[in-house]
């Protein structure tokens, strides 16, 4: 294949800081970035024995797109050291118009020129709530609370008649809860924490609802820590945690096409959930560096990975989507090091095996 790209990106930032007093400030800033341009090129599929049937693809996408950014923030201290509130919002639009062109030369069959339009319009609030509070020398505990919000709105028209046109709607609410509690003694110390989740999820395809899905979850998370003396550290740590399909893995209106492979998203791809167990011993060198060493349990259910399929709607060719597959467990050790050995000359290295 042969691709150039020509685009134009652009990106402005502005923002303020308000001081009202010693313990609470205001802060707020906006990105703009607007964008135009895209790559114009050729893909060819090439029969060294039978050059008769070499197949060529050209084609020139357009995209034009304005993504904004606004992000409000207030601080609040309180008398306490250590003791704040801290309110964030953060709020994301994100407009875009495609316009593409493709055209076939040699063995082209029934392959016919076609134009794509696609219309994408997503909005993304996300808001949090934070409170810490160190108890007393010795503890500590942090609560929190976050909305994620998320709304998307594409339309896909096509002269090409093998395809169709399509519109898409997917929209995600995800509500959550946090505290985490710790303390530290003279050799030890342990940190234990939750995140209580509401997630709420619905996708339209064409008017119809394909999708939906609606579910409590609980992720738990801890850990010990054991300082015998200063140069030597261990540490035995859990986890449980959520990895989402992003929006074009979901979205089932096609990301790339070519003659015989489409690319596009899973409506209904489920969420990837992993279980970690990890211990870790690490050992300073005074002021020169230090060196870690740890083992490690990770179990994931609903692994997210990428799978060819037949095409249902173009016979001989392949569509490449995401998909869930069945748990899986992984277990090794990673060694890592970071060493001074002049003012001017340091190195970092790491090991994995698993």
């Amino acid at each position: 294949f042969d691709l150039i790209n020509n685009r134009r990106s652009l990106l402005f930032k502005v923002g303020v800081d308000f001081y009202l007093n010693d313990r609470n400030t205001f802060s707020f800033y906006t990105n703009q970035n607007p964008f135009k341009g895209g790559p114009d090129g050729s893909l060819r599929i090439i029969y060294p024995d039978n050059p008769e049937n070499n197949l060529t693809q050209n084609l020139d996408l357009n995209f034009e797109n304005q993504n904004s950014t606004y992000n409000f923030v207030f601080d609040h201290k309180f008398n306490d050291e250590g003791h704040k509130i801290l309110l964030e919002s953060n709020y994301n639009y994100f407009d875009e118009d495609e316009n593409s062109s493709f055209t076939f030369e040699g063995n082209t069959g029934n392959l016919a020129a076609y134009r794509d339009h696609v219309e994408e319009e997503r909005e993304n609030l996300v808001v949090n709530l934070d409170y810490e509070n160190p108890l007393n020398e010795h503890s500590k505990l942090e609560m929190g609370a976050e909305a994620r919000i998320l709304n998307t709105d594409n339309a896909f028209t096509t002269t090409n008649e093998e395809m169709g046109n399509a519109t898409y709607q997917y929209n995600r609410d995800i509500y959550s809860f946090y505290t985490t509690y710790g303390q530290n003694f003279e050799k030890w110390s342990y940190q234990l924490g939750a995140r209580l989740e509401s997630f709420k999820v619905n996708a339209i395809y064409n008017e119809e609802e394909i999708f939906t899905d609606d579910y409590l979850n609980l992720y738990p998370s801890g850990f010990i820590t054991y300082t015998p003396e200063e140069k030597n550290t261990y540490q035995l740590s859990y986890s449980r945690r959520i990895d989402r399909p992003g929006f074009y893995q979901v979205t089932p209106i096609r990301n790339v096409s070519s003659p015989r492979l489409t690319v596009s998203g899973n409506p209904e791809l489920q969420p990837q959930f992993t279980n970690s167990l990890e211990f870790n011993y690490t050992r300073k060198f005074e002021e020169k560096g230090s060196f870690s060493a740890g083992v490690f349990f990770r179990n994931l259910n609903d692994e997210i990975s990428q799978v060819f399929l037949e095409d249902p709607e173009e016979p001989g060719s392949l569509l490449l989507q995401f998909a869930n597959f069945e748990d899986n467990n992984s277990y090794g050790l990673e060694l890592s090091t970071n060493y001074k050995f002049t003012k001017w000359w340091s190195t970092n290295t790491s090991f994995e095996v698993y």
